[in-house]
């Protein structure tokens, strides 16, 4: 016997009303995941046809001898990146894993930002602007798979594979939880603040995180940018200049982020 009530007009409409919603709302994360599935599609086609070609071997070097202290710097940044990388993988991935079966939100987010990596070398898509020391362990870089790019001989474009794959796994998320910190710091202690000022905000801090790193990594020699605005760089003319164009750059895609 079904002992069910029926359903009356004004509540059939509201059910009716709420599944509408829903299935709007799910609209715009059904095309969000297509997009990225599109552009995952695109970083296996571009890395997977780099690691098979004749491209995949570490640059030449040249002859030029290279200075104690910069190869020293070189090392330490390679390996302050993979000891950060490990422990991150670790906590956030590996560990959730083995108690619960499951992925943290962090190690999700962090795996998502390393398959952001093979965009890199965007930057020289038509222009020589940037480029890492040579003496990094790379075997070349894929530049040249990207479609469309335009810039000549990528294939001797030295891509450090420690370094940037610690900085794409661990830099970005922690510039992420940051952010989310900074919002949370905020909203506790100046409620007054709209949300455009809090954004703002961790917007400024992202721009000084970024010129405190790079100019840093600048000035150990890992990296350098040859093709900038000199008028508009700090350290013009030095092998350590560097665009102050890339900090607003970097601050809008890191408190996306976050």
């Amino acid at each position: 016997m079904n002992t069910a009530l029926p359903l009356g007009d004004a509540e059939t409409r509201r059910m009716s009303t709420v599944r509408g919603a829903a299935t709007r709302g799910l609209a715009p994360v059904v095309a969000w995941a297509a997009l990225g599935g599109v552009f995952l599609l695109l970083a296996a086609y571009v890395v997977i046809s780099w690691i098979i070609s004749p491209e995949f071997r570490p640059v030449p070097v040249g002859t030029d001898p290279l200075p104690l202290r910069v190869l020293i710097g070189v090392r330490a940044t390679e390996a302050a990146a993979v000891i950060v990388s490990a422990v991150m993988v670790w906590k956030l991935i590996v560990r959730p894993l083995v108690k619960t079966r499951d992925v943290s939100l962090d190690g999700l987010l962090a795996l998502n930002f390393l398959c952001l990596w093979w965009a890199d070398p965007i930057d020289n898509y038509v222009n020589f602007s940037f480029m890492y020391n040579g003496y990094a362990l790379n075997m070349g870089s894929w530049a040249n798979f990207i479609p469309g790019f335009g810039y000549p001989n990528h294939h001797n474009f030295p891509e450090p594979l420690l370094m940037m794959g610690g900085f794409y796994l661990t830099f970005s998320l922690l510039n992420a939880m940051a952010g989310c910190a900074i919002l949370r710091f905020l909203q506790n202690r100046r409620p007054e603040l709209g949300l455009a000022w809090r954004i703002f905000a961790v917007f400024l801090v992202m721009s000084i995180i970024d010129l405190l790193v790079e100019v840093a990594i600048l000035r150990v020699g890992m990296s350098a940018y040859p093709g900038v605005v000199r008028s508009l760089s700090l350290f013009p003319g030095q092998v350590y200049q560097w665009p102050l164009y890339e900090a607003p750059i970097i601050g809008v895609l890191n408190t996306g982020s976050a």
